[in-house]
């Protein structure tokens, strides 16, 4: 049996051994294929952040689609079904905007307002309308007791990846 100490000391070496290998070949990698990262940023929203930010790494662009909400040009409307409809209308636009689609989407996050039976009804139907594939994205459903303003009911928020090859 060899002793402890010396198991720790050859452990640690033969971990440093790796790591420095391992080192070396992410960096020769990355050396030969390029490591640009490009930001993407579109459409800033007048509460001074951009609805969509994201990267494009080797042409894979990953979107984040911040909270849309039920508001539109008429403003803000009083039923959830029509707020509903319009969250996901202004997700579908911003990710339109980005150079993504609805099939793009990985990973969707609803937040309804005082969520029940019916509310949560409501909203999934208008996401049925939006996102009629197969393969439905990830999906996390939480009911708030509010949102940034106090009429609106639902917000969709959303993760997108685009292979841009």
């Amino acid at each position: 049996m060899v002793p402890s100490k010396f198991y720790s000391v050859g452990a640690f070496f033969c971990g440093m051994f790796v790591m420095a290998l391992a080192g070396n070949t992410m960096l020769d990698k990355a050396s030969a294929e390029g490591n640009a990262v490009e930001r993407i940023f579109v459409n800033e929203s007048s509460m001074g952040f951009h609805n969509v930010a994201g990267v494009n790494v080797r042409g894979v662009k990953t979107l984040f689609v911040s909270g849309q909400v039920g508001y539109g040009e008429n403003g803000i409307p009083e039923t959830i079904e029509e707020q509903a409809d319009l969250a996901f209308k202004n997700v579908v636009k911003q990710l339109t905007d980005a150079g993504a689609k609805v099939e793009d989407v990985v990973k969707i996050n609803t937040y309804i307002k005082n969520m029940d039976g019916p509310r949560a009804q409501a909203v999934g139907a208008a996401k049925a309308k939006y996102f009629t594939q197969e393969k439905q994205p990830a999906s996390t459903w939480v009911g708030v007791t509010s949102l940034v303003f106090p009429d609106l009911l639902v917000e969709v928020e959303c993760i997108a990846v685009v292979d841009m090859s």
